[in-house]
């Protein structure tokens, strides 16, 4: 049995009432908000009452109007914004805003699709590739860089926070990321040597690290982030803290370290046997399988720190340390056994083990200062002075008998490093002409680097 608690007319407009005194509530908490103060009952009461008063329809186009302004006002105040580009124009911009094609990926979604490596974080891109190197060369299992629009290479450029990433030697490597304490990570495509250098003809890759304000909330003093991500593709194990503070209104610190273990990637669709090409390897010398990659070990360490202080009205300075070593260990057996000419003939020689290691750091130490003059020349002064030092040192030892039944043994080493010492000046200034409203940026960007190569064999 149904009972009605009211009569037909009463129950029409307890209905019309509701929608009315949720929107009143909504409309004065929002102001409440805005004002910085908690909403009263007693204006919450009334605004219900006057809303659900308002909301009895009369005429179909009285109601159809007054819909519209309330859905006006509960609109009013709400500014919704796209995600922001730096790299581009080189002042902050919306996407949208902005006429080139640019992606911008935020720390939310890397942290949620679990990104760790340069082919993730492309993974959903078109038009951008990241190649793995596997070879006798390079059996590291790195990246050597990103191919946006079929332009790759050192024409590419790779920043972090600014600071370029060394560029690639012939059988070098250009894997010197880590997507721990990502804010965003910004994909510019097609040229940008006008604003960033030669090295940018094909495109920008370019990383934003953890700022302090980004990781505490609103109100708190201290705020900490821990996380962890396996990967089954390589055994993967991510592991961050990042842990942010601050002291006073006018300095914020920040802190983080990540170590990463990973082994050897597992290769699904491969053959052992090679395929229609074949499997040369020695697999009765125990050789590794043409189905799988040599073992590996690789660790990584991460540390970030930074110091933000505002000592006066619209001034930041940002002290900041970046420090990545990734080191990667492999046991190059898929040349066990015995050695074979170009023809195919044996030549005698027997190699018995193969170790191979590749030592990758990078680092930047930098000093950033930020004035927002809002004078009617000058809108806007940043400098940044920034020292990166990064390389690689690759190593081999191998063991192996000659012909004449004696055991040798043979190194290898080959250093490379890139240090930059580095000083971006920048300005803006905006101004109307003819009507117009006009944006100027000029400045100064220049940067040093020392390349050091050596080669060693013995």
């Amino acid at each position: 049995m149904e009972r009605s608690l009211c009569g037909g007319d009463q129950e029409d407009e307890v209905k019309a009432a509701i929608p009315g005194a949720l929107a009143g509530v909504l409309t004065l908490s929002m102001a409440a908000w805005a004002d910085d103060r908690p909403a009263d009952p007693t204006e919450l009461a009334q605004a219900a009452d006057g809303a659900g008063a308002e909301s009895t329809p009369t005429e179909p186009e009285e109601a159809s109007s007054k819909d519209s302004a309330s859905e006006n006002r509960r609109n009013e105040g709400l500014l919704y914004l796209d995600n922001v580009t730096i790299y581009a124009t080189r002042t902050p911009k919306q996407v949208l805003d902005v006429p080139a094609n640019v992606t911008v990926i935020t720390g939310e979604r890397i942290e949620r699709q679990m990104i760790t490596d340069m082919q993730e974080l492309m993974r959903y891109e078109p038009g951008i590739d990241v190649n793995r190197q596997t070879t006798s060369t390079d059996p590291f299992n790195t990246f050597g860089g990103f191919t946006i629009r079929g332009v790759g290479g050192n024409r590419v450029q790779m920043v972090i926070d600014g600071s370029r990433v060394p560029e690639r030697i012939s059988d070098g490597t250009r894997d010197y990321l880590d997507f721990d304490f990502i804010d965003q990570a910004e994909i510019v495509r097609g040229p940008g040597s006008v604003l960033w250098g030669s090295d940018a003809l094909g495109g920008i890759v370019a990383l934003e690290t953890l700022d302090p304000e980004s990781v505490l909330e609103p109100g708190s003093n201290f705020n900490g982030r821990i996380s962890s991500s396996y990967d089954s593709f390589n055994n993967g194990l991510d592991n961050a803290l990042t842990l942010a503070m601050r002291p006073n209104r006018k300095i914020e610190l920040l802190a983080g370290i990540s170590y990463d273990v990973a082994e050897e990637g597992e290769l699904s669709k491969a053959h052992a046997d090679g395929g229609i090409y074949g499997c040369p390897r020695n697999l009765s010398s125990g050789a590794t399988p043409c189905n799988k990659l040599d073992p590996t070990e690789e660790t990584s360490l991460r540390l970030l720190g930074k110091a933000v202080i505002r000592p006066f009205e619209g001034h930041r300075f940002e002290l900041s340390a970046d420090y990545l070593e990734r080191k990667t260990d492999v046991d190059f057996k898929q040349v066990l056994g015995p050695v074979y000419d170009t023809l195919g003939a044996p030549t005698g020689a027997i190699i018995s083990g193969y170790d191979r290691q590749l030592d990758r750091d990078r680092q930047r130490y930098a000093l950033e200062h930020q004035w927002e003059v809002g004078s009617s020349f000058l809108d806007r002064l940043e400098w940044t002075l920034a020292y990166a030092p990064q390389g690689y040192e690759r190593s081999g030892s191998e063991r192996r008998t000659n012909p004449a039944g004696e055991r040798e043994i043979e190194n290898d080493l080959l250093r490379f490093s890139e240090d930059f010492v580095e000083l971006d000046i920048q300005a803006t200034s905006s101004f109307t002409l003819f009507g117009a409203g006009n944006v100027l940026t000029y400045g100064f960007d220049g940067d040093y680097a020392k390349t050091t190569t050596s080669v060693r064999t013995g």
